[in-house]
C-alpha cells in the first residue's frame, strides 16, 4: 500500500448558507500526480487554500503526511509550498493577518515580537489591523 501525502475527509466550506465545497473527500498518495478540475466558482482555489490553511473549514479535516493540518499546523505544512493564483497580499485580511500567514509558512521560527518590530522599521503600526483592501 502507498503512503497517503495528503487526506481530505469531508471538508466543506460554506459562506453565509452557500456552499462553496460541500462534503469533499479524497485521498493522493505519494508520486501521485493530481489535479483539480472544474470551472470557475466550482471551488478548486477553495479547497486548495482550506490544505494549507489559509481559510478555515466549515467542516472536515486535512491531513498532510498524517497529520492534522488545524493541530499539528507548523509540523503538516512544513514540506508544502504553495502560491494560489496570485503570490501577493489578501485583500479581505488584515496586514497583520497576511505577516502571520506568511510567517507559518516560513521554515523559520518568526515570532510576533519580529512581525512587529518590522512593522514599526516601515512606519505601518498604524494601520497594520485594516484589511489591505483599504
Amino acid at each position: 500500500m502507498t503512503e497517503t501525502v495528503l487526506k481530505l475527509e469531508h471538508v466543506t466550506k460554506k459562506i453565509g448558507q452557500k456552499n462553496i465545497v460541500h462534503d469533499i473527500s479524497f485521498d493522493i498518495h505519494k508520486g501521485e500526480v493530481f489535479g483539480l478540475l472544474g470551472p470557475n466558482g466550482a471551488g478548486k482555489t477553495t479547497i486548495i487554500r482550506s490544505i494549507v490553511g489559509l481559510i478555515r473549514r466549515t467542516e472536515g479535516n486535512v491531513f498532510i503526511n498524517g497529520k492534522n493540518v488545524d493541530t499539528e499546523f507548523k509540523s503538516a505544512i512544513s514540506e508544502v509550498g504553495a502560491i494560489i493564483e496570485n503570490p501577493e497580499f489578501y485583500m479581505y485580511m488584515s496586514g497583520w493577518a497576511n505577516l502571520k500567514q506568511f510567517a507559518r509558512m516560513s521554515q523559520k521560527n518568526i515570532t510576533d515580537e519580529h512581525i512587529r518590530e518590522i512593522v514599526e522599521l516601515v512606519k505601518l503600526t498604524g494601520a497594520i489591523n485594516q484589511k489591505v483592501k483599504t
